[in-house]
C-alpha cells in the first residue's frame, strides 16, 4: 500500500516568477488565491490485476450511506462553483 498526494499551491511569492507567462489564466488564479491550494490524498494498493483505490472506495461507501438515509443527489444540485 502507498499514498499518492498530488496538489497545487497558490503562493503569491512563487507566482511572481511566472507573472508574464501567457498560458496562465490569471483571472482564475485570482479567484482561487484565497483558498491557498489543495492536496488530494489517495491510499492505494497494488494488486496483481490492477490498483485498488481505498480512498475512493471509502468515499463511495459514504455516498451510498448518505443516499440511503437522505435520498440520491447529484453534484449539479450542490451548486458548486468550480
Amino acid at each position: 500500500m502507498f499514498t499518492v498526494e498530488p496538489g497545487i499551491y497558490l503562493l503569491p511569492i512563487l507566482l511572481k516568477s511566472v507573472a508574464d507567462h501567457p498560458d496562465i489564466n490569471w483571472k482564475r488564479v485570482e479567484e482561487l488565491l484565497p483558498f491557498g491550494g489543495v492536496r488530494i490524498e489517495d491510499n492505494v494498493v497494488l494488486e496483481e490485476d490492477g490498483v485498488l483505490n481505498l480512498t475512493r472506495q471509502a468515499c463511495q461507501a459514504a455516498e451510498r450511506a448518505l443516499a440511503r438515509q437522505f435520498g440520491p443527489f447529484d453534484q449539479k444540485s450542490l451548486n458548486l462553483k468550480l
